[in-house]
């Protein structure tokens, strides 16, 4: 018993092939409904199934001319099909003498009872064909079915593609995100080298003067004139030498050294340098809580983070605004935000904020001591 499948792709005609085989039907493929239609007419088979969406000549064609050959007419016809699966197009197929419309993928089994009920059903031979309308009402009729069937395909394929081209856009914007923001990160890298060698010959040069201090401060009697000076000196290279430190931070040449820190001291710090750097359109405000309990913290990773906080406010005001820093001391059963996030105990709560992305870092370690 020979069955016919049609269908453009060769794994579908393969899978059908294999299925069909192994139940022992002769198959026979083609891969278009011309090709079909042509071996048909050579060899008709007992039963065909047919996809609906192929070149040359598709699924709907090929059911018409099948049904317009007295010798094919009689012969179950089955649409099977991944493309055409709504109800309008399963009434459009089965009005031009199709058996049974199936949907890709169905059940083997299903789909073999659906074969084996088909073949069962035969039309008996031969048979008379029903009145046929006028050739012009009949081709009127198909075309105009046909041409709502395909636009119905064609208005679906087209949201479908407006869906993909919103996806893809989003992808492309994503992707240009992504591609700046590592072409920022490898320019944080080049300037974090430059930084570090730059600070490392630098403290070099402090290293000298605070040694030439000491020595002129041990020689120097209390009282003398220029002690104050020398001091002052002395100040200034310190202070220098804090700086460079921050640099050897950002450029993560520098080991991470926690201890007993008053952040107030570290965002006081901090403010003074970020003051000649973040430009003159940016406001920096302090509220800084007065019996600040210490935490145990690097202050050159505290003030890397505070570095980092404050280049994204800025990018967040390009027209200027108002950059706040505050401290207070937190418990995390007061917490009115999510306190099962936080361990127990107590906690220092250090808020960055700008006037339109406020940003938080809350727990930054636990009260020593």
């Amino acid at each position: 018993m020979t069955i016919f499948i049609v269908d453009d792709n060769e794994a579908n005609r393969y899978q059908l092939q294999v299925l069909l085989g192994g139940n022992g039907y002769r198959v026979v493929t083609a891969a278009n409904g011309a090709e079909a239609l042509a071996l048909a007419r050579q060899a008709p088979p007992e039963l065909i199934v047919s996809d609906i969406l192929m070149p040359i000549m598709d699924g709907f064609s090929l059911c018409r001319e099948w049904m317009k050959d007295e010798r094919l007419r009689r012969i179950p016809f089955i649409f099977y099909t991944a493309t055409y699966t709504d109800d309008r197009d399963r009434e459009f197929a089965l009005s031009l003498g199709a058996r049974q419309f199936l949907v890709k993928p169905e059940d083997p089994d299903v789909f073999l009872r659906e074969v084996r009920d088909a073949i069962r059903q035969v039309r008996p031979w031969p048979v008379e064909p029903p009145p046929a309308p006028s050739p012009a009402d009949d081709e009127s009729g198909f075309l105009k079915q046909y041409n709502q069937t395909l636009v119905r395909k064609l208005e679906a394929k087209m949201q479908q593609l407006e869906k993909t081209n919103r996806e893809l856009e989003q992808g492309l914007i994503e992707r240009k995100k992504m591609e700046q923001q590592l072409l920022q990160v490898q320019k944080l890298e080049s300037v974090g080298r430059l930084a570090g060698g730059i600070a490392h010959d630098f403290n070099n040069i402090l290293s000298v003067i605070m040694g030439y201090s000491e020595i002129a401060l041990l020689r120097m009697e209390p009282n003398a004139p220029a002690r104050a000076s020398i001091e002052s000196i002395k100040s200034a290279v310190q202070r220098a030498a804090s700086l460079t430190g921050q640099l050897l931070v950002f450029s993560r040449k520098q080991s991470i050294e926690a201890r007993p820190t008053d952040l107030n001291e570290v965002v006081r710090g901090f403010r003074i340098m970020l003051e000649r750097l973040i430009g003159e359109d940016i406001r920096i405000e302090t509220r800084l809580s007065e019996g600040l309990w210490p935490v145990r913290v690097d202050p050159h990773q505290i003030e890397q983070v505070l570095m980092n906080l404050a280049v994204n406010a800025r990018d967040a005001m390009p027209e200027g605004g108002t950059l706040t820093f505050e401290t207070g001391n937190l418990n995390a059963a007061d917490a009115v935000r999510e306190p099962h996030l936080l361990p127990g105990g107590d906690h220092v709560l250090l808020t960055i904020s700008d006037h339109s992305c406020p940003k938080q870092v809350t727990g930054m370690a636990q009260l020593m001591g």
